[in-house]
């Protein structure tokens, strides 16, 4: 069985053995994570400026309704903190259709980078 919660401020050393190991502040963030009886298996950040971040969900769950249950977590998480609006980044086609099937609509703005090496 599969559970979608929102992780414990206690928790958060947990973070450091999924994916690529980011843990966001505990203070300026909500963890939202899928866990199976074994370990994490999916995590999705809410940090601010308020936007979805760390989407990650491993691969033999993709496909299925891992995804959609975390951003529908997040979204209620985010909801109960008095958040009336969320982002999220796509960073190529695959992820905008995914993110656009979630219920998502285009925000006409560009996002830029600078490099820090």
């Amino acid at each position: 069985m599969i559970e979608i919660r929102r992780l414990g401020e206690l928790e958060y050393h947990k973070l450091a053995h999924v994916d690529d190991g980011f843990i966001p502040q505990v203070d300026k963030s909500i963890a939202v994570i899928a866990e199976n009886e074994h370990h994490i298996i999916g995590r999705i950040f809410l940090v601010a400026p308020v936007h979805a971040e760390g989407v990650f969900v491993e691969e033999p769950w993709r496909g299925g309704t891992v995804l959609k249950r975390l951003v529908e977590a997040a979204e209620l998480e985010a909801r109960a903190e008095g958040i009336t609006k969320l982002l999220c980044y796509a960073k190529d086609a695959k992820m905008e259709n995914y993110i656009q099937r979630l219920g998502y609509k285009h925000f006409p703005v560009t996002v830029w980078e600078k490099g820090l090496i």
